[in-house]
């Protein structure tokens, strides 16, 4: 039960959760309630873990199918002052320091002068008292467990924010989810339509964003996994696309007019669009012209001996978006962009769906861990189970994308090395062709400059690895 300083608190973000209109409003309430709750530098971890837990289960369920929009916004706010309450009750206090070894594995606080030992602190002090490490929102039944309702994934939030520091627990593996920056407020219509599209699309290329900070792999990261390419992909839609979508599109045109945009924030913008199908369907056929204008053309061309041929050729506008993505300082690594990589840009508005993604994604790191990387606690994986389980990704996200799941593997998981990518890849066909062919990303990346090189050190650390264990093993016997 929360007592009157917590209840006051909780009524206070309670009544901000309940004055928002959407869910991508809800999102930017929910995120400052929060960080109000966890201030301190001390408290950066948890609220950084907490904040991308709670975004995923709301971008996932905003857009998951075959619910209507405000029973997803009812049941959102339900979770969002579920997740405050929690906040309030269950966040861990900070360990205070101990020469006592049997305390270090039971989490330690910090008391009020003259409290007993064993009561948590009170009023403000216990407010301010917070820390500890946490892990990932998710299980088995992905976000909001099996009922798929605001409740169902409390249990997992709880162990997010207070997860006990047990000395013999090994820590999951640790992944750092990036978050899409903070809604914006515009002045008007046309300052706000380009950054709202950005904002939607920044959902989309987070997802690929998140990273291990353990590891550093000495190989640049494919473009879509990589925040500088991000931001150019932003100044192409900013500069070339929306500019395309409002000249080309009488919807737009109309959309300018509908309303009174003054104030109107990024994530408010989709909330008005949500309600509004034909909205909607004009901002989706507008996106989907303006890249069509930037694909390749087939030319007719008569060489000198009179042979005619059909080739593909680059539009001017085409020609920019190279120049634009290009990366410096091999800040990222990127093809050159042709129709492929025009369809993989237009997938990221609407098409990818994040719930089936993070699903995907929290299944492929479980069986990872129980393969490669097994913890005390876990079973072991079977011989190729992560391997089975990439290959059946490529089948559950879109076209163009397994490539940077299974690429997302590499710099995340430390285990699941060069030499196991290269082995996976001979899974998507017998020949050099046929995988070119079906996972041409994957391919490029393992054909790139520097992969030599990290492949032997990747070999030297896994024989190091190898030999400690061996040599723990063998001492645990002993």
């Amino acid at each position: 039960m929360l007592d009157p300083v917590q209840n006051a608190l909780f009524e206070a973000k309670a009544a901000q959760i309940d004055a928002v209109g959407g869910i991508l409003s809800l999102i930017d309430a929910s995120r400052v309630a929060i960080s109000d709750l966890l201030q301190r530098k001390e408290d950066e971890p948890h609220r950084e873990k907490t904040l991308a837990a709670v975004q995923r289960y709301m971008m996932a369920t905003m857009n998951a199918p075959g619910t209507p929009m405000a029973d997803k916004l009812a049941n959102l706010k339900l979770f969002a002052k579920e997740t405050v309450k929690i906040v309030l009750l269950e966040r861990p206090l900070i360990a205070k320091a101990s020469a006592d070894a049997a305390a270090q594995v039971r989490r330690q606080i910090d008391l009020e002068p003259g409290a007993l030992a064993g009561q948590q602190p009170t009023g403000i002090l216990a407010l301010e008292a917070l820390g500890g490490d946490g892990g990932p929102l998710g299980g088995g039944d992905g976000p909001g467990g099996p009922s798929g309702g605001p409740s169902g994934g409390n249990d997992a939030l709880r162990a997010l924010i207070s997860g006990d520091n047990l000395s013999d627990v090994v820590k999951p593996t640790t992944i750092i989810v990036v978050s899409p920056a903070p809604p914006q407020k515009f002045t008007d219509f046309r300052s706000l339509f380009p950054a709202a599209i950005c904002y939607r699309v920044e959902t989309a290329t987070c997802f690929f964003q998140r990273y291990n900070p353990e590891i550093d792999r000495g190989l640049p990261r494919p473009f879509l996994l990589s925040k500088a390419f991000a931001d150019r992909l932003f100044r192409v839609i900013t500069e070339i696309i929306v500019p395309s979508m409002v000249a080309g599109s009488r919807n737009i045109a109309m959309l300018e007019t509908m309303q009174n945009w003054v104030g109107v924030s990024t994530a408010e913008f989709w909330d008005v669009i949500e309600r509004d199908e034909r909205a909607k369907t004009g901002i989706l056929a507008a996106w989907a012209a303006a890249w069509e204008s930037c694909r390749q053309r087939r030319e007719a061309r008569i060489a000198k001996d009179g042979t005619k041929s059909t080739v593909l050729v680059a539009s001017p506008i085409l020609l920019k978006i190279r120049e634009m993505l290009a990366p410096t300082k091999g800040d990222f690594t990127i093809p050159p962009i042709r129709n492929d990589e025009i369809t993989l840009f237009a997938s990221m508005l609407f098409e990818l769906d994040l719930e089936k993604m993070e699903y995907t994604w929290n299944r492929l790191r479980q069986l990872y861990e129980q393969e490669l990387d097994r913890r005390q606690y876990q079973d072991k994986a079977r011989e190729g189970a992560l391997r089975d389980s990439i290959l059946s990704a490529f089948d559950v996200v879109p076209d163009l994308t397994g490539d940077f799941l299974a690429l997302l593997c590499y710099f995340c998981f430390d285990n699941f090395d060069l030499n196991l990518v290269e082995r996976f890849t001979h899974n998507k066909g017998s020949t050099a062709e046929q995988r070119q062919k079906r996972i041409p990303y994957l391919m490029s990346f393992l054909s790139g400059e520097g992969v030599p090189e990290a492949l032997r050190r990747e070999q030297v650390a896994r024989a190091e690895r190898d030999a400690d264990r061996k040599a723990r093993a063998a001492a645990a016997r002993a």
